[in-house]
């Protein structure tokens, strides 16, 4: 769909209260995941320019 609107750039956010819900260690590592997955999402379906914030 983005494709077809002529869309060349795409967010990806992570809303309130992000990642930081327990320890700092805990929440590098889940930032890390959200990084992770993110990234997955964007190569699997997607084939324009994507930010993600957390």
């Amino acid at each position: 769909m983005m494709d077809q609107q002529g869309i060349a750039t795409g967010v990806m956010s992570v809303t309130s209260p992000g990642v930081h819900l327990d320890s700092d260690a805990a929440a590098r590592d889940l930032a890390h995941a959200v990084n992770e997955y993110c990234a997955e999402v964007v190569k699997d379906h997607f084939s324009v320019k994507f930010s993600v914030l957390n």
